[in-house]
């Protein structure tokens, strides 16, 4: 996928292959690489001008900031994704994930 994403220099492409390099750390244990992973994902997006596709599978790797203990700013991530992209399942799952792991979210 990454040759096929830099010959052709599809956007999307790039894209989903960094978002798979983040996924594939955060699957491996390295959740300390996926969040300057993330971070330059969304600088190329921003550069590529996806930045709305980009919202959508970068999502997908917030949780590693929060099993690094940092939930209170995994959940001002998510929030601020939600103002680019406000229809996200993945991000609505991933709030109430931060708001769980900050003691927010009680079980019935």
């Amino acid at each position: 996928m990454k040759a096929v994403a830099e010959r052709s220099g599809q956007p999307n492409l790039l894209i989903l292959t960094m978002c798979n390099d983040a996924i594939m750390a955060f699957w491996d244990g390295r959740l300390e690489e996926v969040v300057p992973i993330r971070r330059s994902i969304l600088t190329r997006a921003e550069k590529l001008g996806t930045l709305e596709f980009t919202t959508a599978w970068a999502t997908w790797t917030i949780p590693a900031r929060v099993h690094l203990g940092d939930a209170g700013r995994a959940l001002e991530s998510v929030l601020q994704g939600t103002i680019i992209l406000p229809r996200n399942l993945a991000g609505e799952m991933t709030i109430l994930f931060c708001l769980a792991h900050l003691g927010r979210v009680k079980r019935e």
